[in-house]
């Protein structure tokens, strides 16, 4: 029969076995004592002056400012944290600051937005405290592109309005302009394009104030940019000469390269073909040469747009050929580089993991020298000296099933980790072509679909159209009822799409509160049926918020593809429609005007810069 306190006798041995190893010890007359669980010195920790420290940092920000891939961006994370570690508590708070700043620009570059952030806030709270308002500054601008690029636009124009009021206060004008403008950035990817412009002037009046050559020529470059969207295409181009000025004899090749190739496109807006192949020409030549092949892509598309406006249709489908055989080989280098950082992200966190085993290692150590101590007293006791013994082969025994268990576990983790690889791998095929709220295509993925269907439109030559729809009042929405039941609204809205339209149509959502449906195969009365079936059907629908029922409408613009214009163009009408709609009341569907075939059209007037 088993004894009830079975389980209690070991404790009782080990406990008799302390208490006589201890007499002993007295009766030794020893007077040294156990120091049991106190670690020894860390072989790791360096005894460096401030001196030392500053290089350390300084070496440390110089690599910073030098990567510009994931494995520079984990080098630099990996000393970053080295230097942590040696600086502790006891450095200035300045330089903690600092070191940490550096790893979180590290951590966001690398696309680990929560690191990123843990580790610029904490750099900022040091630096408000010191008052460093160099490191304060860089903090709050990432802190800001992260808000950014997470679409937390209202937390972005907060952080960088902060930043622009410190940089402001303390007199850094580099830092205004940079924090001024990327308020403007970020009006500019919510397509508020009017604030945007507004706002970026008032960048631009500071930079040429200060007399910031860069900072101005890049204002100019995004002013010419925004009042392209806005269609004002001779403003467009007298911005980005003026860019184009500022900029050579810079040393900026590749900024310069982009400007002239956006003059090459504001020429094909202007019905100056000639000229706008020639400056394409020029810049295609220049991106072969350097080897940048995401500016070989743009300008190879606006070459193909020149041509065509030129009647060089052969010479327009070549080019608009190879443009897209370039972006298929930056998407496919871009995919390898993000599984890249993604591997080197878990090799990262499995060094964090190595070095808390070294340190449960350490603190093993530490107790396995206190036993040894234990067993030089307990020498003294003679006979107990068999019992001391057996206390130590149970530890042993206890240890090595622990070793065992966390072997095993460590082996279950790194299959955990293998499986999130490889579920990531998927996640970010799928990523790259749709929506992760709504599951339709993404912006990038229709632009192929279109791509495609315009391909095989030359060869079959049956049309196809576009409808860009737009949720009604979708910001009130979101003011009223929170974001939650916004993306509610969204993904109520893609389904009520995908149920609405055929097996070979393709529906996106093409940008916040925008969707655009592709309908092959299709003229403008099929797809003039289609967006007011659509728009029909979300009137009737029941969205739901709080136990209410939240009233949602759409209104639509329609367009039919124009051979002898550009998709770009066709996506314009659909647009010009589309506000039409909206400021003739709203729930409702407007067809685009079909333009006259090319030898049917007046002649254009001609536009001079004046």
């Amino acid at each position: 029969m088993q004894h009830p306190n079975r389980d209690c006798r070991p404790r009782r041995r080990i406990w008799t076995l302390a208490v006589l190893i201890g007499f002993a010890c007295l009766l030794s007359g020893w007077s040294a004592p156990v120091a049991a669980g106190a670690p020894p010195d860390s072989a790791g920790s360096l005894d460096l002056t401030p001196g030392d420290l500053s290089q350390a940092r300084d070496a440390l920000r110089e690599v910073g400012k030098a990567a510009n891939d994931s494995k520079q961006f984990a080098e630099v994370i990996r000393r970053g944290t080295e230097l942590l570690h040696t600086l502790g508590e006891r450095a200035r708070p300045a330089a903690r600051a600092d070191v940490l700043v550096i790893v979180g620009e590290a951590w966001y570059k690398l696309g680990d937005h929560e690191k990123a952030l843990e580790h610029l806030l904490r750099g900022l709270e040091l630096a408000e405290l010191t008052r460093d308002r160099e490191i304060e500054l860089r903090a709050m601008g990432y802190v800001g592109f992260i808000h950014r690029d997470q679409k937390n636009h209202d937390k972005a124009v907060e952080q960088f309005t902060r930043a622009a009021e410190l940089a402001r206060k303390v007199g850094k004008t580099n830092y205004l302009t940079a924090a001024i403008n990327e308020i403007g950035n970020v009006y500019y990817f919510q397509g508020q394009y009017e604030k945007a412009l507004e706002i970026k002037y008032q960048a631009l009046a500071i930079a040429r104030e200060a007399r910031l050559r860069e900072p101005e020529a890049y204002c100019l470059n995004d002013l010419g940019d925004i009042l392209s969207k806005l269609g004002r295409h001779p403003e467009a181009l007298e911005r980005f000469v003026q860019a184009e000025k500022l900029l050579s004899g810079q040393g900026r090749e590749r900024e310069l390269a982009f400007v002239l190739n956006s003059q090459a496109s504001e020429l094909v807006h202007l019905g100056r073909a000639q000229e706008a192949a020639e400056l394409a020409g020029q810049v295609i030549e220049q991106a072969r040469a350097t080897g940048i092949r995401d500016l070989l892509a743009d300008s190879l598309e606006t070459l193909a747009r020149a041509e065509a406006a030129g009647g060089r249709h052969a010479e327009a489908f070549a080019a608009l050929r190879e443009s897209n055989t370039v972006r298929g080989q930056l998407f496919d280098e871009r995919g390898s580089r993000r599984i890249a950082e993604l591997q080197v992200r878990f090799d990262l966190e499995r060094k964090e993991r190595q070095i808390r085993e070294l340190e449960d290692a350490h603190a093993i150590n530490s107790l396995r020298l206190s036993r040894e101590r234990l067993l030089r007293y307990a020498a003294v006791g003679g006979l107990l000296l068999l019992g001391a013994l057996a206390f130590l082969v149970f530890n042993r025994y206890r240890l090595s099933v622990k070793a065992r268990r966390a072997l095993q576990a460590a082996h279950d983790e790194i299959h955990a980790k293998n499986q999130e690889l490889h579920d990531a791998n998927v996640r970010l095929e799928r990523a790259a072509l749709h929506d992760a709220l709504t599951g339709l295509l993404n912006r990038r993925g229709m632009m192929e679909r279109i791509e495609l269907e315009r391909i095989r439109y030359m060869r079959s030559q049956k049309p196809f159209s576009v409808v860009l729809g737009d949720i009604d009042f979708f910001k009130s929405i979101n003011d009223r009822h929170g974001h939650q039941v916004g993306d509610h609204v969204l993904s109520g809205v893609a389904r009520v799409i995908g149920d609405g339209v055929r097996r070979q149509d393709a529906s996106a959502r093409w940008g916040g509160e925008e969707f655009l449906i592709l309908l092959p195969e299709t003229e403008l009365a099929g797809a003039l049926t289609v967006a007011e079936k659509i728009r029909a059907r979300i009137e009737e629908h029941a969205f739901e918020a709080g136990g209410g029922r939240v009233p949602v409408t759409m209104t639509f613009g329609v367009a039919q593809w124009d051979p002898a214009g550009s998709i770009d163009a066709c996506t314009r009408q659909a647009d010009e429609a589309l506000y039409e709609g909206k400021r003739g009341g709203r729930n409702r569907v407007v067809l685009a005007p079909v333009e006259p075939a090319p030898e049917d059209r007046p002649p254009e007037p001609e536009v001079t810069d004046a």
